[in-house]
């Protein structure tokens, strides 16, 4: 039976990124290794290498993970257009000393979207900065008390 057009495929809904591989590790130092490895992969293949890897803390709660559980928290994930099978084994044994594991959809998104905001101001980039993924209703409820709060102050001449 054909599928009537108001109704989107799942694979429509959220598309995903070609390339993504991630690992999780106990702590920031274990995460140190996997994620110079790869960064050092994608800045020596510059012309051939065209995705992004990340080092990030979990911040989501347990019930929105994809995973079990676990005390490890910190994350390496590499991310973007999937490279030649040899670049992209070097990036599977790298993260082989972590729990593979898969990300979230929200994660996955915002990842996916500050590669693309990266990306399109220069080809390579390399910032070390923490960042939070929000549930988007909490955050815009959050960000809305905020300016409410900005903008009586602002009221009263502070």
């Amino acid at each position: 039976m054909p599928r009537s057009p108001e109704q989107s495929s799942p694979q429509e809904a959220e598309p995903k990124p070609p390339f993504l591989h991630a690992s999780r590790f106990a702590s920031r130092e274990a995460s140190q290794q996997p994620y110079d490895t790869i960064q050092a992969i994608v800045r020596d293949e510059e012309n051939i290498a065209d995705f992004s890897v990340l080092r990030f803390i979990q911040n989501w709660p347990d019930s929105l993970s994809k995973a079990p559980p676990s005390n490890n928290r910190w994350y390496v994930a590499a991310i973007g257009n999937t490279p030649p099978e040899a670049i992209a084994q070097r990036v599977t044994d790298a993260l082989s000393g972590g729990e593979p594991v898969p990300l979230p959809d929200e994660v996955v998104a915002e990842l996916a979207q500050r590669r693309a905001e990266a990306t399109t101001t220069r080809p390579y980039t390399e910032i070390h900065r923490t960042f939070t993924v929000y549930r988007q209703k909490e955050h815009r409820e959050k960000q809305k008390r905020k300016m409410q709060k900005q903008s009586r102050k602002r009221n009263r001449g502070k």
